[in-house]
């Protein structure tokens, strides 16, 4: 197994996921998005609700399809078996392709939330460093400090407007 090392606070280092996967990635997702984007429909709310029921009642159409066909002579004039069992599977499909991308999209935020911890530690270091130096009076400093220490001012005040709500 690989060992990682560690930034002086104890955290792993960057992933180290090549910058030419992530352009590689990033073209691939954008290209399937917009051959999606030319298939899509934007439905509106109300057509959500009622599409959306085909979503909360599978089993249901499931079952249907079954008895479509063992019983053939019950689907309408309009409805072919082929038809019905060809929008069954294009609903499956789909829906698997809905369910990965649901499991991309948790991996991307696991990997975006650890690189803003290590954004965020390699950030608060330097900050660290300028407020020595600016302890020192080393004008550069000083300007760069006051400009970072809004930052954490903001947090405060509305860190204590919070606490004051939570009181009320």
């Amino acid at each position: 197994m690989e060992e990682t090392t560690t930034t002086p606070n104890c955290l792993p280092d960057n992933p180290d996921m090549p910058m030419q996967y992530i352009n590689f990635l990033d073209a691939d997702l954008n290209q399937v998005k917009t051959i999606l984007e030319s298939y899509a429909t934007h439905l509106s709310s109300l057509d959500r609700n009622r599409n959306g029921i085909g979503l909360r009642r599978q089993d249901f159409i499931e079952r249907a399809t079954e008895y479509a066909m063992e019983n053939p002579e019950f689907l309408p004039c309009c409805l072919s078996i082929e038809k019905f069992r060809e929008d069954s599977e294009y609903f499956n499909s789909f829906n698997t392709l809905y369910n990965l991308a649901w499991q991309i999209q948790d991996l991307l935020w696991q990997i975006t939330m650890r690189m803003s911890d290590i954004n965020y530690t390699n950030a608060s270091e330097f900050y660290a460093s300028v407020c020595k130096a600016a302890k020192r009076h080393v004008d550069v400093a000083e300007s760069i400090y006051r400009d970072l220490e809004q930052f954490f001012k903001k947090r405060s005040r509305s860190f204590n407007k919070t606490l004051s709500s939570v009181d009320s």
